[in-house]
C-alpha cells in the first residue's frame, strides 16, 4: 500500500510528498494512521463540536480551492487537533468541472493565501510574501477575529508546527549552517593575494552552475548558502546535487539522495550517500568530489547556527506576535 501525505511550500501551494523518515519511525505498523501536515480539503471526517469550536471554514476567503484547506489544516494542528490518513479507509470523491486549484496565482487566490499567511504563519509570514513576490504587504480582512480565536483556543505557534509537525519544510531561519562557504585555501600563495575562495552559484540565464570565485566583500547573494535540516545545500529553490560524475545545481526535490550533505566538525562537506568530500581542485579553479583525506582543499569554513542562536532569532520575533494577541479582547 503506497501512501503519500499532504504538504506545501512557502507559496502555500498544496503538494503530495512521501512519508518522511520521522513519521515512518513513529508508526508501529503499515496500518497505523499517518500524520499529515495539511489535507487535500475536500474529504475529511471531523468532530462537529471541534469543527464548530474552530469557527468552521474561514468565510473571509473569497475563492473555493485556494487556501481553505491549508487554513483549516493550520487551525486543526495549532488549536488542539491532528490530521491523519487512515490506511484502511476508502472514500469516494467527484471533482467539479472547473479546476479552481489551477488558478493558484490569480489576484483573488493570492489574496486568500496572503490572508492565511497573516493569520497563521506568525514570524514566518515574510517567507510566503517573498516566495510569491509581494513587494508591499496586502491588507487582510478579519485578522482581529482570528487573533481572538487563537487566544480563546490557546493555539500553538507556527514555530511549534515546524518543530513538531512539518519538520522537513525548508526554513532559512532554522538552517543548520548559513552564509558564505569559504575554502581553507586562499586565492594564491603569493603574499599579495591572500583573498578567500568562496563557493558561488553562477547564473548563466539558461542554466545555473556551481563555481568558485574570490569572496565578495559584500553579501553577494550568489555566495550565500544554507544547510537545511534535511541536509540540502541551498540557494532558494536550487540545491547542490552530485549524481555521480560532476557537481551540478538542480531544483531541490526534498528526496535526499544526491542532494543530502553533512558539514562535519573537521570542516569537510560530505555527501551522505557516497561519503565523498567536496574538494577544491589543485589549481583552485573548480570543484570535484573525492575520497576524504586530510587536506586544506577539503576544509571549508561555514557559519554554524547553534540551537541557541536559532531559538533566539525566532523567539525575538514571537514576542511581537504574543504582544499582538494580548491586545485582543474576547
Amino acid at each position: 500500500m503506497h501512501i503519500r501525505i499532504g504538504a506545501f511550500d512557502w507559496s502555500l501551494a498544496y503538494k503530495w510528498i512521501e512519508i518522511p523518515d520521522y513519521e515512518k519511525q513513529r508508526r508501529k505498523s503499515n496500518i497505523d494512521p499517518v500524520r499529515n501536515p495539511v489535507m487535500w480539503g475536500g474529504i475529511f471526517g471531523i468532530s462537529r463540536s471541534f469543527f464548530n469550536s474552530l469557527d468552521g471554514y474561514n468565510q473571509t476567503l473569497q475563492m473555493s480551492g485556494a487556501g481553505q484547506n491549508i487554513e483549516m489544516s493550520f487551525k486543526i494542528w495549532l488549536c488542539g487537533g491532528t490530521i491523519e490518513t487512515i490506511p484502511c479507509s476508502h472514500v469516494g470523491h467527484l471533482f467539479r468541472n472547473r479546476n479552481t486549484a489551477a488558478q493558484l496565482f490569480n489576484s483573488e487566490s493570492l489574496m486568500n493565501y496572503a490572508a492565511v499567511a497573516h493569520m497563521w504563519l506568525d514570524e514566518f509570514k515574510d517567507m510566503h510574501f517573498k516566495k510569491v513576490g509581494f513587494v508591499a504587504l496586502p491588507q487582510v480582512n478579519d485578522s482581529v477575529g482570528h487573533l481572538a480565536l487563537r487566544k480563546r483556543l490557546q493555539c500553538r505557534s507556527f514555530f511549534w508546527f515546524l518543530r513538531n509537525v512539518y519538520r522537513d519544510l525548508y526554513t532559512p531561519l532554522l538552517a543548520v549552517a548559513s552564509g558564505k562557504i569559504r575554502s581553507q585555501v586562499k586565492m594564491s600563495s603569493a603574499s599579495e593575494d591572500k583573498a578567500s575562495i568562496c563557493l558561488a552559484l553562477i547564473d548563466l540565464g539558461s542554466e545555473k552552475k556551481l563555481g568558485v570565485s574570490k569572496c565578495d566583500s559584500s553579501d553577494d547573494k550568489n555566495e550565500l548558502w544554507t544547510l537545511s535540516r534535511t541536509g540540502e545545500i541551498r540557494q532558494g529553490d536550487d540545491c547542490l546535487d552530485f549524481p555521480g560524475v560532476s557537481l551540478i545545481i538542480y531544483p531541490c526535490h526534498g528526496g535526499r539522495g544526491n542532494q543530502e550533505w553533512t558539514y562535519k566538525e573537521d570542516g569537510t562537506i560530505r555527501q551522505v550517500g557516497t561519503k565523498r568530500c567536496l574538494t577544491l581542485s589543485p589549481d583552485r579553479s573548480f570543484l570535484t568530489m573525492e575520497q576524504c583525506f586530510a587536506s586544506d582543499r577539503q576544509t571549508w569554513h561555514w557559519r554554524r547556527n547553534s540551537a541557541g542562536e536559532e531559538l533566539q532569532v525566532v523567539t525575538e520575533k514571537q514576542i511581537a506576535v504574543k504582544q499582538e494577541l494580548a491586545k485582543v479582547n474576547i
